[in-house]
């Protein structure tokens, strides 16, 4: 994992995309629509169009400046919005356009929880009262 790049970098429909996790240099920085002046720093520091980060989880698109800020949310862990829900967002051409869209993924989590264990990939923690 330490070998894979902290970044990456595409070009769809004429615009210039920069995937990072969090931060452009803090990877696991946490960043939020209400952010507007750490938006702009961060998207500014990119040299790109339309800067996709998650880590915080809460999806969110916001344009800042010329650029836009895409939180698509995290597929792995719910958005802390009340619900078990995930997120996940989509980058689909659309002509000569490009329309980025966030989307909301209800799933069987007990279930997969459950067929995580049953496979050994997590263990289930019982506290006594």
């Amino acid at each position: 994992m330490a070998a894979l790049p902290k970044t990456l970098t595409f070009t769809a429909g004429g615009l210039n995309f920069r995937a990072i996790h969090g931060g452009v240099d803090i990877i696991n920085r946490f960043v939020f629509a209400s952010q507007r002046d750490v938006l702009a720093e961060e998207t500014m520091r990119t040299d790109a169009d339309v800067v996709i980060g998650g880590h915080a989880g809460v999806p969110f698109i916001e344009k800042i400046g010329r650029g836009v800020w895409f939180n698509p949310g995290v597929i792995g862990v719910p958005a802390n919005d009340g619900t078990p829900d995930v997120w996940y967002g989509l980058v689909r051409s659309q002509g000569d356009r490009i329309a980025l869209s966030t989307h909301r993924l209800a799933y069987d989590h007990h279930g997969a929880a459950a067929a995580m264990r049953r496979c050994g990939h997590a263990t289930a923690m019982l506290a006594r009262w």
